[in-house]
């Protein structure tokens, strides 16, 4: 489906219609079906995402024209949130590794089964 400025075009909005266009939360089960039947794409690695990261991010800094007390103290701000987000996503990723840890009963002793799970992977 292809959409130009946010807008159906109206062939794709007839066939939309004509099948009832199911919703599935915002996203249609028409759209869901051609997700899944979309070809994997291949990863861009970490180290090229980080570039283009920084690329755009001098990009919207020099574009920005403020100045820079105001880009430090925006900036510094937007740090402390992900670093609220990073340390509640570290909580809850240790939650659920003990949970798994503790639903798979592993047959090692108990012992070294919590030491595994407590030290980190235990197949790795």
């Amino acid at each position: 489906m292809s959409r130009w400025k946010g807008e159906w075009s109206v062939m794709e909005e007839k066939k939309r219609s004509e099948k009832g266009d199911m919703k599935c939360g915002s996203i249609s089960a028409e759209r869901l079906q051609a997700d899944y039947e979309r070809k994997p794409q291949p990863m861009k690695p970490v180290t090229v995402r980080l570039d283009d990261f920084r690329k755009n991010l001098n990009q919207v800094v020099a574009g920005s024209e403020l100045p820079p007390f105001l880009l430090e103290m925006v900036l510094g701000e937007m740090l402390s949130a992900m670093s609220r987000v990073a340390e509640t996503e570290r909580e809850q990723d240790r939650e659920a590794w003990e949970r798994a840890c503790a639903e798979l009963g592993y047959e090692h002793s108990k012992e070294s089964w919590r030491k595994d799970c407590k030290d980190g992977e235990v197949n790795g």
